[in-house]
């Protein structure tokens, strides 16, 4: 939850070390004691629901971050407003999904239309203009096709 909240770990508070020097998820000695220690800093101001919740999990203090599942549902203002039997029986619809291509038989899934990045947009003209861009080959290219 912290890394989705903040982009970072919450016991590596160095982000850019020195070099020759290595972060603190790297030294399991140092990582060992500020997780014991309960070391963390939270960067960013959060609702107070979402932040007692963060603070209940990354507490060194065992019993109080062992949660079951009932403890989560019912005590926590941060989870209150989820209607569990709805998220279990699937109802709820998710704010986005993946993309998802058209099926088409003749088209591999991996396959990139590399031509894309050829073509420009003229808001002039409306229409897609096709660039051809000459790059110099590299010296051996031609030059290596041997008969064989």
């Amino acid at each position: 939850m912290y890394q989705c909240l903040f982009a970072r770990y919450p016991f590596d508070t160095e982000r850019n070390p020195p070099p020759g020097r290595k972060f603190h998820r790297d030294d399991h000695k140092k990582l060992m004691a500020l997780i014991i220690d309960g070391h963390y800093d939270i960067p960013l101001d959060i609702d107070v629901p979402a932040s007692s919740f963060l603070k209940r999990l990354l507490s060194s203090n065992f019993h109080r971050r062992s949660l079951s599942r009932s403890t989560i549902c019912e005590q926590h203002t941060y989870f209150r407003q989820i209607k569990w039997e709805h998220l279990l029986q699937r109802r709820y619809i998710p704010p986005f999904g993946p993309p998802r291509p058209g099926l088409n038989p003749y088209q591999h899934q991996y396959e990139v239309d590399h031509a894309a990045k050829y073509m420009t947009w003229d808001p002039q003209e409306r229409s897609l203009w096709w660039h051809v861009q000459r790059l110099p080959l590299p010296r051996n290219t031609l030059g290596s096709c041997q008969r064989w």
